[in-house]
This record gives structure tokens, sequence and C-alpha cells, in this order.
């Protein structure tokens, strides 16, 4: 009998950003993309994080809510670690990280 773990599948939300105008009037649009991962518990919400950074090109941002404490020590621990920049923000329960490919 063949056994297979379950690993949901990634829920990415894009949201547009667009920066200051340049020179000439025109403004650029960055895509972040944001994984809500508040009802995930360590080790799963570690691993969906790290499917969702993989995925990323260098210079890329996204955005994780993560309100696990496992998930809130291992997470950005892994991501320093392997190329990562991240930055944490609170709020109403919730840490956000805000993680950009080097």
């Amino acid at each position: 009998m063949r056994m297979e773990s379950y690993i949901p599948k990634l829920h990415l939300k894009v949201v547009y950003v667009y920066n200051a105008e340049d020179n000439n009037g025109q403004r650029e649009r960055m895509e972040i993309q944001s994984l809500d991962l508040r009802e995930q518990r360590c080790p799963m919400a570690l691993l969906l994080a790290k499917r969702a950074c993989a995925a990323l090109e260098q210079g890329q941002r996204i955005v994780l809510y993560v309100t696990d404490a496992g998930a809130l020590r291992d997470i950005p621990r892994y991501l320093l670690q392997h190329g990562y920049l991240v930055e944490h923000q609170h709020s109403e329960g919730t840490t956000v990280l805000n993680v950009t490919k080097l």
C-alpha cells in the first residue's frame, strides 16, 4: 500500500504596487505575492514558505502572514540562511514577514 503525505496547494495572492514616477512621468508596476500561513503550524508553514520563496527570482518579494510561534522562529531563520532578506512587522496578533530574494 502506497502512503502519500498531504501537502496543501499554495494559494498565492498577487498585489500590484506602483513606484513613484520616473523622469518621464511613468510609474513602474511591481508585483508582490502574498501567502497567508495563519492557519498553518510548523512544520507545514515552513514547508509552504520554502516552496513559495523558491519560486521567486532575484529581487522579487513575497509577503508571508504567520501566527504560529514555531513558524515565526523557523521561517526567518531558514530564509536568512538561504539568501533572502526578511523584515518583520507585527499587526493584531499576526506577524507579517516581508521577504526579498537577494
